[in-house]
């Protein structure tokens, strides 16, 4: 039988050196993810004789910032360029300058479409056959604004001109199975008419989630699809395949892709982990963290013991940062940012004391 395959991924957030929480060779260990997702899709054709078709889809942030250097941008399009089937990228947040979808043009993404290393997605279909050419795959995308979880209208996919079609939406979206601080929307809320969403933006995912799932698998059969599909959509986040913030989850969660495979009557989802990711313990530091938690907490201190000491010598310590600003020549900006400090833990010092004597 005929399949169509769709292996998907997230916010690899690719750069030229290390973030702060890495220890080992970032660059070198992005590039090797990929290669291993490239060589996924390969087995795939391979094993099947290339009687079936297989495509990436990149649900976005795709490198950490939109203007990388040209060195960088072309180490991994290299990369990118090793790819057996073709990749199709949603614009993420870092993607863009200002979180602005029209500056995309002007990106390394950008670039990297317009000489077809890959294609960018959007609202604008791109169509594929399944199976014996009865049905297609209607692939669109919705690259990151700052409202698009606010109306979660971009969950919507456009329609399909044949209602028979599978409809796939990738978004670049906070979309998520329990409440978190931000704007977002559940997934028990989300508004959609596609049989599966693919989206991103929070790394730590949350897996795959749809009406049935059964050992890390989502089934989906479209014979039962009748209008909206909010109970019977298959929603995929595999997590973010960089790891960069070094958070407690960063260091225990798998780095892993979502293999989506179809035929012309069901859908099903299946996370993969990569092989070649190491341990979080092997490739991450909190050291970082500790220093800032440190620092703070030092500041506390120091703020809490210019309080006790009285207003004039408060005032004193505010003329003795200033003074010592002036002879190093500290920038105006961050003099300001240490007043403000200040300011607000002498604010809050003054609650806690009333808090006591009251």
């Amino acid at each position: 039988m005929i399949k169509f395959f769709i292996i998907h991924m997230t916010d690899s957030q690719y750069r030229g050196n290390n973030p702060k929480g890495r220890i080992d060779d970032f660059p070198a260990a992005m590039r090797e993810k990929f290669r291993e997702v490239f060589q996924m899709a390969k087995n795939i054709l391979e094993r099947n004789k290339f009687e079936h078709e297989v495509i990436i889809v990149h649900s976005g942030d795709l490198s950490d910032m939109p203007d990388m250097s040209d060195s960088v941008a072309g180490d991994f399009a290299e990369v990118l360029m090793e790819s057996p089937v073709p990749i199709y990228v949603v614009p993420g947040n870092h993607d863009e300058f200002v979180h602005n979808l029209e500056t995309v043009y002007r990106t390394k993404l950008g670039l990297l479409d317009r000489v077809k290393v890959l294609k960018v997605l959007g609202r604008e279909p791109v169509r594929f056959w399944v199976g014996s050419k009865a049905k297609q795959i209607h692939l669109t995308g919705q690259g990151y604004h700052p409202d698009i979880d606010t109306t979660g209208e971009d969950y919507m996919a456009p329609e399909p001109q044949n209602n028979n079609d599978w409809i796939v939406h990738a978004v670049h979206g906070s979309l998520t199975p329990e409440p978190i601080y931000g704007p977002h929307t559940l997934i028990k809320n989300c508004k959609t008419n596609a049989h599966v969403v693919l989206t991103g933006h929070l790394h730590n995912g949350y897996g795959i989630a749809g009406k049935e799932s059964i050992n890390n698998k989502v089934i989906y059969n479209c014979i039962s699809a009748q209008g909206p599909r909010e109970v019977g959509s298959i929603f995929s986040n595999p997590g973010a395949l960089a790891r960069v913030d070094a958070t407690p989850e960063d260091m225990v969660r798998p780095v892993q892709v979502t293999v989506l495979e179809f035929t012309e009557d069901t859908a099903t989802a299946t996370l993969v982990p990569l092989k070649c990711a190491k341990p979080g313990s092997e490739v991450l530091s909190r050291e970082h963290i500790v220093k800032q938690t440190e620092r703070e907490e030092n500041m506390k201190k120091f703020l809490s013991l210019l309080n006790q000491e009285g207003e004039m010598k408060f005032l004193t310590a505010q003329e003795i940062i200033r003074n010592i600003a002036d002879m190093k020549q500290v920038p105006k900006h961050l003099v300001d940012d240490v007043m403000r400090r200040i300011g607000k833990a002498r604010e809050y010092l003054g609650r806690e004391q009333r808090k006591v004597a009251g």
